[in-house]
């Protein structure tokens, strides 16, 4: 699960980085990207995701080399915790915005999904495909990623 995951997740960020140069190249701007953003930002925060009916056991070094290979906040939380009672991840957001990939996305598209996730996560944006993401889970997230993730923008860290 946490393989297809990750191969889903890196076929987004390839998409959204072709895409970026190509509306940038054609159009000098990525207004005509905001479906393929909110799908990226559902797949980030695994909105659509389903739950799972019965708890799974995985191998367990496996896990523990998954769960031990992820920083961690103050608290001891990481993206990479993994739930595996109701859902994959204990924070619902990949472990993926991390990775070189994400990283290297061209600044304007890397800079407007970071934009969303922070409105998202702090309750500033509203959009109804988020909705179902629990309080208590984006206040997690937001935390760890404050924490965790080099590199944000100064809004993250003066919210």
């Amino acid at each position: 699960m946490v393989l297809e995951h990750q191969a889903h997740m890196h076929n987004y960020i390839t998409r959204l980085n072709y895409e970026t140069q190509t509306m940038t190249a054609m159009y000098g701007h990525i207004r005509y990207l905001t479906s393929q953003v909110n799908a990226f930002l559902r797949c980030l925060l695994l909105t659509e995701e389903a739950p799972l009916t019965a708890p799974i056991v995985g191998d367990p070094a496996f896990v523990q080399d998954f769960v031990s290979a992820g920083p961690r906040d103050p608290q001891g939380r990481s993206l990479r915790d993994l739930d595996l009672q109701t859902r994959l991840f204990k924070y619902p957001c990949s472990f993926l915005i991390y990775s070189p990939a994400f990283d290297a996305m061209p600044v304007v598209m890397r800079d407007l999904l970071l934009q969303r996730l922070h409105d998202i996560l702090t309750g500033k944006d509203k959009d109804p495909q988020f909705a179902k993401i629990r309080a208590e889970d984006r206040q997690a997230i937001l935390e760890i990623l404050r924490a965790t993730k080099p590199n944000l923008p100064e809004y993250w860290r003066s919210s």
